[in-house]
């Protein structure tokens, strides 16, 4: 299988429901979460592990599901991807201990 390396970031934001504004590449990613204190974790540990600034812009209430709304300008579609991995198996670990339901 050969490696597409012609994807573009519109490809990417049509894909992991992202967005960018054209003119500074800020990248803006949803994370559907009830616990502010699971995103701030999060965020905290790809901070400290990546070396990259992120911040929590806002809070969303769409239809009763809370979304939180991160950002940064060093995102890479790599890394929203390993974001995204990590939550999931984070909030797995957390429904299976209980912390979260």
């Amino acid at each position: 299988m050969k490696y597409n390396s012609n994807i573009s970031l519109s490809h990417v934001e049509r894909h992991c429901k992202c967005r960018s504004t054209r003119q500074n590449r800020k990248i803006i990613v949803s994370i559907p979460s009830n616990d502010r204190w699971v995103v701030e974790n999060l965020v905290n540990r790809f901070k400290k592990s990546y070396r990259i600034e992120i911040s929590i812009d806002k809070e969303e209430d769409r239809g009763g599901v809370n979304f939180f709304i991160i950002s940064s300008y060093q995102f890479t579609p790599d890394l929203i991807f390993e974001i995204g991995y990590y939550y999931s198996g984070y909030i797995g670990i957390l429904r299976q201990n209980g912390e979260i339901d």
